[in-house]
C-alpha cells in the first residue's frame, strides 16, 4: 500500500503540475496568439502600404502621361492655328502687292497715261506757238512775258 500511496500522491502533484502547465500554456496560448495577430497585422498593413505606394505611383505616372497628352494635342491646335493665321497674313499680303502693282500698272496706263499726255501738252505748244505767230504775223504785237500770268 505504500506504493499505492506514493503512487496515488506522485500522481496527484503530477496532476498539480499539469494542471498549472496548462494553465500557464493557456494564458501563454492567448498571449501568442494575440502577438501573431500583431504581426499578421503588422505584415498586412506593410504589404498594403507597399501596395498603395505602388499604386500612387502607377496613378501619377498615368497622369504624367495623360496630361502630357492634353499638353501636347492643345500645343498642336494652337500651332495650327498660328500657322494658319500667319498664311493667311501671308496670302494678304501677297494679294495686296498685287493689288498696289495692279492699280499702279492701271493708273499708268488709263487714268494718267503720261506718253499720251506729252503728246497732247506738245500738240498744245505747237498749238500756242501757232497762234503766237499768227498774232504776230497780223500785226498784234504784245508782250508776252510768262511770269505775267502768275503775277496777277
Amino acid at each position: 500500500m505504500t506504493h499505492q500511496k506514493l503512487l496515488g500522491a506522485y500522481l496527484q502533484q503530477f496532476n498539480t503540475e499539469l494542471s498549472t502547465t496548462y494553465k500557464k500554456s493557456d494564458t501563454l496560448r492567448n498571449e501568442e496568439y494575440e502577438a501573431a495577430v500583431k504581426i499578421q497585422a503588422w505584415f498586412r498593413g506593410i504589404r498594403t502600404r507597399c501596395y498603395l505606394k505602388i499604386l500612387h505611383a502607377n496613378t501619377i505616372l498615368i497622369q504624367k502621361n495623360w496630361r502630357g497628352f492634353l499638353g501636347r494635342r492643345e500645343y498642336r491646335k494652337v500651332l495650327a492655328a498660328a500657322v494658319v493665321q500667319l498664311r493667311n497674313e501671308m496670302y494678304h499680303r501677297c494679294a495686296t502687292k498685287i493689288q498696289s502693282a495692279c492699280r499702279g500698272y492701271l493708273t499708268r496706263r488709263y487714268k494718267f497715261n503720261f506718253y499720251a499726255r506729252k503728246v497732247y501738252l506738245d500738240a498744245l505748244k505747237e498749238v500756242g506757238r501757232c497762234v503766237r505767230y499768227a498774232s504776230i504775223a497780223d500785226g498784234d504785237v504784245f508782250s508776252f512775258s510768262p511770269l505775267e500770268q502768275f503775277s496777277e
